[in-house]
C-alpha cells in the first residue's frame, strides 16, 4: 500500500509538515512566536510587523514514505500484507512587504491539507477504497497592524482548492471485479486571525486562531466493466447517473506559543494547539451488489505541541532541533480505510548557512511516525468486519528553503 502522505502547512495532528524561524525549526517548531522571517505571513500574520524590509522565502520539499501493513476482510476471507513506499513533494512560497510603519502585507501559497492512500487492486479493502486523494491548496493574503512597540494583530483570508479523487473495486458476483471512479473539486474561503505580544527585546509570545475549511465537492461516479447483471441493479436503484455530494471540512485550529533569546545566541520555542477535529467531514462511500453504501466517522478534538531550539555554531551555521506530538484523533473503533489516522510524532534536525547580504540557505530533515492505525471496526453490510494494523508506518521528509531578505 502507498500511503500519500502529502505537504500540511495548518495542521498539527496529521501528517503534517511546517518549519519557521531565523536559523532552521524543524519538527513542526517555532509557529507561533519566532516571527523572524516571511513564514509568519502564514503562522502568525500579526509576527509580520516585526520585519523591517520585504523578504521572500521559496520552499521547496519531499517526503518519502514507507508503510508494512497486514489486512483482513473476514466477510469476504480476504487477507493481504503489504510493504510499500513513495516519494512526494512541492514548492511553496511565503512573501512580506511594509506597506508603512503600521502595516505589513503578506501573501503565502500553502498547503492546507492533503491525505491519501493507495492500496492496489488487489487488496482486501477494495471494494471499500483502493485509491484515493483529497487535497488542498491554498492562496493566503494576510495583514499585520502594529498598535504600539509591543502589540501586533494580524489577520489572513485563504482561499482554498480542493480536488478530490477515489477509486473503488465494484463487487461482480462470480466474475471480475468492475471498477468505480470518481473525480470532484470546489473553492472555498477561510480566515485566520493571530495577536503576538512583545515581552522585551528577547521574549515574546503568539497565539492565533485558523476557522475550519468547509466544502461541498460534487461529483459523477463512473463505472467500467460492470456484469449485466450489476448493472441491471445500479439501473433499478438510480445508481448508474447519481451524483454524490461529499462534504469536506478541515478543522479549526486554535494556536498559542512562547519564544525566547538567551544571552548565548540560543533561541527556544514551544508551541501548543488544540485542534477541533470533530469538525472533520469527509463522506465515504462505495458500491456493492447493487447497492450505495455511506460510512460516517465520528472524530475527537485533540491537543497538540511542539519544541525546539536553535543553536549557534562555528562561522554562519546554525543548528535547530525540534520535536512535535498530536494524539490520535479517532478511537480504533471508529477507523476506516479511507483516514487511518493515529497519534503522530515528528523528530526533525536542521541547518541554516548565512549567505550575507540578508539572504540564507537551510536544510531540514523530519522523520515522522504516523502510529499503528489500526482497526477494529464493526460488521460492514457484505464485508463482514474490518481488521488491520501498520506494523511500520513512518516518513522522511527533506526541505529545502532560500530566504532572499531586504528583497
Amino acid at each position: 500500500m502507498k500511503n500519500r502522505i502529502l505537504l500540511l502547512c495548518v495542521l498539527l495532528g496529521a501528517p503534517v509538515v511546517v518549519f519557521a524561524g531565523n536559523g532552521p525549526w524543524p519538527g513542526l517548531t517555532g509557529l507561533n512566536a519566532k516571527a523572524n522571517t516571511a513564514r509568519t505571513a502564514q503562522t502568525n500574520p500579526a509576527g509580520m510587523s516585526r520585519l523591517s524590509n520585504s523578504e521572500l522565502i521559496g520552499q521547496l520539499a519531499i517526503v518519502a514514505t514507507e508503510t508494512e501493513d497486514a489486512t483482513a476482510v473476514t466477510g469476504l476471507g480476504l487477507s493481504s500484507e503489504d510493504d510499500d513506499t513513495g516519494t512526494y513533494g512541492g514548492p511553496l512560497f511565503y512573501y512580506v512587504k511594509p506597506l508603512n510603519d503600521r502595516f505589513h502585507f503578506g501573501l503565502s501559497l500553502a498547503v492546507p491539507g492533503g491525505f491519501g492512500d493507495d492500496y492496489g487492486s488487489n487488496s482486501p479493502t477494495r471494494y471499500l477504497v483502493e485509491e484515493w486523494s483529497l487535497a488542498y491548496v491554498a492562496l493566503v493574503p494576510a495583514l499585520s497592524y502594529r498598535i504600539n512597540d509591543q502589540w501586533s494583530v494580524g489577520v489572513s483570508a485563504q482561499i482554498n482548492y480542493a480536488n478530490y479523487e477515489v477509486e473503488n473495486a465494484v463487487l461482480n458476483i462470480g466474475e471480475p471485479d468492475g471498477e468505480m471512479t470518481l473525480e470532484a473539486d470546489g473553492v472555498s474561503v477561510s480566515f485566520n486571525g493571530s495577536v503576538l505580544y512583545q515581552i522585551n527585546d528577547t521574549t515574546r509570545i503568539g497565539a492565533g486562531y485558523r476557522s475550519g475549511v468547509d466544502m461541498e465537492l460534487d461529483g459523477d461516479p463512473k463505472f467500467k466493466r460492470l456484469s449485466t447483471t450489476t448493472r441491471d441493479l445500479l439501473d433499478a436503484a438510480g445508481l448508474l447517473n447519481i451524483e454524490v455530494d461529499i462534504e469536506s471540512e478541515l478543522p479549526d485550529i486554535a494556536m498559542a506559543g512562547f519564544y525566547h533569546d538567551f544571552d548565548n545566541g540560543w533561541g527556544w520555542a514551544v508551541d501548543v494547539a488544540r485542534i477541533g477535529w470533530s469538525n472533520f467531514r469527509l463522506t465515504e462511500f462505495g458500491f456493492l451488489e447493487g447497492t450505495l453504501f455511506e460510512q460516517d466517522t465520528d472524530y475527537d478534538d485533540v491537543w497538540a505541541g511542539s519544541t525546539g531550539v536553535s543553536i549557534p555554531m562555528n562561522g554562519r551555521w546554525t543548528l535547530g532541533l525540534g520535536v512535535s506530538y498530536s494524539e490520535s484523533p479517532i478511537d480504533k473503533d471508529e477507523r476506516t480505510f479511507l483516514f487511518r489516522v493515529d497519534e503522530t510524532w515528528i523528530f526533525g534536525a536542521g541547518l541554516e548557512y548565512d549567505l550575507g547580504n540578508d539572504r540564507s540557505v537551510s536544510f531540514n530533515f523530519n522523520y515522522m511516525d504516523f502510529g499503528e492505525g489500526k482497526i477494529e471496526s464493526p460488521t460492514v453490510p457484505f464485508l463482514g468486519r474490518l481488521e488491520a494494523e501498520y506494523d511500520k508506518h513512518w516518513g522522511m521528509m527533506f526541505d529545502f528553503q532560500y530566504r532572499w531578505g531586504s528583497f
